[in-house]
């Protein structure tokens, strides 16, 4: 039902960007040249009462172009007062037309809404990939008493590192690096960019190859304004 309310949203604004995109091709020269061949008076509007039948003409068109047409036809014959669009009947166009924009557009509005497909989203487990079984708790924390706790995840093959952020991180921007050796100095040449951080967040991140075979160096690099080391923690290979 969501999917056919969705196909209906979106053929009714096609259908409705087509109409109207003719009926401002015809309103334009309409109110400015044309007008005046039903309504004599509406050859010598002003511009504000141009501008004011725009939107009805626009909304219209189909009407006023059928009417156009007979008054072609019957040219010749003395003008019939009934069938004249007066500045008045006009108006009154314009009314109808702006009422029912008033009340189609929001009924369509919401049952597009209401018809979309709800994606399911979560800020507390957003995991780019599917998680390993098992998992290896960390014998340390972060020193700088960041809210974030980190554990391994691994199938015997591969290795991941989860990282579980309870609370929004100060820096807009945050990057996490694995770097071999122990060195707590920041990001060394032979690091390895394992992706971004941010919170509240449960994150996964695919750790090389050889961060099973030898000890490396997590650390948090804000990229945001001076770069600079706000993190760092011992990762024991698995």
């Amino acid at each position: 039902m969501r999917g056919m309310g969705v196909t209906l949203a979106i053929s009714f604004w096609t259908v409705a960007g087509i109409y109207l995109a003719i009926g401002l091709l015809f309103a334009v020269p309409f109110v400015i040249r044309w007008a005046g061949r039903l309504d004599p008076a509406a050859e010598k509007g002003t511009w504000g009462f141009r501008m004011a039948i725009l939107p009805g003409v626009a909304a219209l068109w189909p009407l006023l172009l059928l009417k156009m047409l007979r008054s072609r036809r019957d040219q010749p014959a003395p003008p019939d007062t009934g069938q004249v669009a007066t500045a008045a009947g006009l108006r009154r166009m314009h009314g109808v037309a702006i009422v029912l924009l008033a009340v189609i557009v929001p009924v369509v509005c919401v049952g597009a809404l209401m018809g979309r497909p709800r994606e399911r989203h979560s800020t507390v487990t957003q995991l780019q990939t599917r998680p390993l079984p098992q998992v290896i708790s960390l014998p340390t924390a972060w020193p700088e008493a960041l809210p974030i706790t980190a554990s391994l995840r691994t199938d015997g093959t591969r290795s991941q590192l989860q990282m579980d952020v309870t609370q929004p991180l100060e820096d807009p921007v945050v990057a996490l690096y694995w770097s071999p050796g122990k060195n707590e100095s920041g990001v060394t040449k032979d690091a390895v960019f394992l992706g971004s951080l941010w919170g509240p967040s449960t994150l996964l991140f695919e750790l090389p190859e050889k961060a099973r075979t030898q000890p490396g160096y997590l650390t948090l690099l804000a990229l945001a304004g001076e770069q600079r080391v706000i993190g760092s923690l011992p990762l024991p290979a698995k």
